[in-house]
């Protein structure tokens, strides 16, 4: 049985920023995310069966990151089945205070792997919540002949009420004119659009879509996401820890 469930499936819709990837993947109907569904399916099956509770928890448990680490070390097992090693799931190595994820093996050769995922994290897992609810909100507007750049100047601690600013949108799209807009993402742009509300500031600006696509509907208006500072990435640290480890 698949672990996406069996039930029929009609919504070919994009995903949703609130939508995690399984989620997704369970309810998106179409012939790619069949295919998508398949392979991970057949992956499972090649994964020694004693070991496939943990993964499939992992697929299934509704959080991305959990997701995403444990489909890379199904990749890699699969990888490394198709290449023709010998896999043992978590072996056990003395005085170890945790265990890698594989042991291969081939011609006389053996090495561990540990797979291992680095996640940029949101300063606050509830502030990144709640603006990808806005971001589902703004994707539901009539963008007519626009895309929009966003900027998330500040997250408030409260989801506001998104009707207003979907309203606000509009308005402001209707009175701009496609063909007189030049490509500007700077704080000077003269037609860009900010949006307060209580602690909340967004910043948003026109990007014109082609004059051959105009009279489409946009899809998902929002196309380009600026950040509102730098920030520093360590990806060294963790993945020095989990070498450490």
């Amino acid at each position: 049985m698949s672990i996406f469930g069996t039930s029929p499936r009609t919504d070919p819709s994009p995903s949703k920023y609130t939508e995690t990837t399984y989620t997704f993947l369970r309810r998106a109907a179409g012939p790619v995310w069949d295919q998508v569904r398949a392979l991970i399916d057949d992956w499972m099956l090649n994964y020694p069966a004693r070991d496939r509770a943990s993964i499939e928890g992992r697929l299934r448990s509704g959080n991305d990151e959990h997701f995403i680490s444990a489909f890379w070390e199904l990749y890699l097992h699969e990888m490394y089945r198709r290449a023709g090693w010998a896999i043992e799931v978590e072996p056990d190595v003395p005085d170890a205070r945790t265990g890698p994820d594989f042991l291969v093996s081939q011609d006389g050769m053996a090495y561990y792997v540990e797979a291992r995922c680095t996640f940029e994290r949101q300063a606050s897992s509830g502030a990144g919540a709640r603006l990808q609810t806005i971001y589902d909100a703004v994707n539901e507007i009539d963008s007519g002949a626009f895309f929009l750049s966003v900027t998330a100047v500040r997250i408030g601690t409260q989801s506001p009420s998104t009707r207003q600013l979907r309203v606000d949108l509009e308005c402001w799209l209707r009175g701009l004119d496609p063909d007189e807009i030049t490509l500007s993402l700077s704080d000077n742009d003269p037609n860009r659009f900010d949006w307060q509300a209580d602690d909340w500031q967004l910043v948003f600006h026109p990007v014109a879509r082609s004059p051959a696509t105009r009279g489409e509907p946009a899809g998902r208006p929002l196309g380009v996401f600026l950040p509102s500072e730098a920030s520093f990435i360590d990806d060294v640290g963790s993945l020095r820890a989990a070498l450490e480890d």
